[in-house]
């Protein structure tokens, strides 16, 4: 007596996949949840804004005054703590009739002031870690 065998299709649904690009040009396949994909296409696509964004910041005139968003982008904060900064005197800006305008060099000025404010952070987060260790 001959046995057949019967073969049983099961439907996996595939997760999506996202390549990354390193700087080196090494691409690495990262697989998503299906929960997780909408969040993480959310967060890469407004870094690459981000990123775009300052880098025609930075090819763009030394003296040339920036708009808020701009200047948000440059300093890699949101636009309403940005604003904040301004009401409350932090940062300097005038009005082009009902618009921010903010001088480079003193949007310059915060983010180098803010890279070393956080240098000694990094320096205990760092003897931190090794002593955990």
């Amino acid at each position: 007596m001959a046995t057949t065998h019967r073969a049983t299709a099961v439907h996996t649904p595939r997760r999506p996949t996202i390549d990354l690009r390193d700087v080196t040009g090494v691409t690495v396949q990262v697989r998503l949840r299906r929960t997780a994909q909408p969040v993480v296409v959310t967060q890469l696509h407004r870094r690459a804004a981000r990123d775009w964004l300052a880098t025609q910041m930075r090819q763009a005139s030394p003296a040339a005054d920036l708009t808020t968003t701009q200047a948000a982008a440059l300093l890699g904060v949101s636009r309403p703590h940005l604003i904040g900064l301004i009401e409350d005197g932090l940062m300097p800006c005038r009005m082009v009739g009902s618009h921010r305008r903010l001088a480079r060099r003193d949007v310059e000025r915060l983010r180098a002031r803010w890279q070393r404010s956080r240098r000694p952070l990094a320096a205990m987060a760092a003897a931190g870690a090794e002593i955990a260790t």
